[in-house]
């Protein structure tokens, strides 16, 4: 009888150590900051970025932080450094400032190297970008597919409960003539663009389309989101929509669209 025992417990021993094995692994962070504001700063992000980790968090005290991007951030497949897939997480205190003097972040695929990003709970502000054709896309995020065919490995941008506030694109001149091929708090080029649970307020794209999401051969997925007082000159004054990618759809649900215009037609 002892012996039966002494069995029972080996058996469900070993089987709790196979359902540990089988338990999905804690995912790896990276922390920006040492618990001060000034720990905080657009350089230590983009290094947290190049460290090849797949969560990014921030450490930068109590009460919410304003980062002033100092320089365009970089989620780019072509540093072979950077994960595939990448979340940063600003936990609802996190502010990334581009001091209408840049863009915020740049995203893309590249070769056969394709990326998810994920942004959550975070404010991009304040961002802006100038100047003729492509120059005026994407004032906060430009995401852009570059990879070897340009169809397989789309980038895949997720935007999780993030404002996207007072984001400029300025378009000085179109070389095709078309002033609707460019503009955008956010532009996506060949990718994915998934927006939960997120605002877009007061952004505006000046002889550009679509001042807050700027979709080009892309897919787009809008839930529980609200875009308010977002101005474009060109068409569509909150979404402007290109040529969806193929293989995807535009589907928008549950959100809200207030006080948006433009000056030649949709708002």
């Amino acid at each position: 009888m002892i012996h039966r025992h002494l069995r029972l417990y080996i058996v469900l021993f070993l089987l709790s150590l196979i359902g540990l094995s089988n338990a999905a692994p804690v995912q790896a962070a990276v922390v920006v900051g040492s618990g001060t504001p000034a720990s905080c700063t657009s350089a230590a992000l983009q290094t947290a970025i190049n460290s090849g980790d797949s969560l990014i968090t921030f450490d930068c005290g109590a009460n919410p932080v304003t980062i002033a991007v100092t320089t365009t951030l970089q989620v780019t497949m072509s540093n072979a450094s950077v994960s595939t897939t990448l979340t940063i997480d600003g936990d609802n205190k996190v502010t990334l400032d581009g001091q209408q003097s840049r863009r915020i972040l740049f995203h893309n695929s590249w070769a056969y190297r394709a990326t998810t990003l994920t942004l959550r709970e975070m404010v991009l502000a304040n961002g802006r970008v100038s100047g003729a054709g492509t120059a005026a896309n994407g004032a906060a995020i430009q995401s852009i597919n570059n990879s070897i065919d340009g169809s397989t490995y789309d980038p895949i941008l997720n935007l999780e409960n993030v404002t996207l506030l007072n984001n400029y694109a300025i378009l000085t001149s179109a070389p095709s003539g078309n002033t609707y091929d460019y503009g955008g708090a956010v532009y996506s080029l060949g990718g994915q663009v998934n927006v939960t649970n997120s605002t877009f307020s007061g952004n505006q794209g000046q002889n550009s389309s679509g001042s807050a999401l700027h979709i080009l051969q892309s897919g787009l997925s809008i839930t529980g989101s609200t875009f308010s007082n977002n101005i474009a000159g060109g068409q569509g004054g909150a979404i402007y929509i290109d040529g969806i990618n193929p293989t995807n759809l535009a589907n928008i649900t549950d959100s809200t669209f207030t006080g948006n215009r433009s000056y030649d037609s949709g708002g």
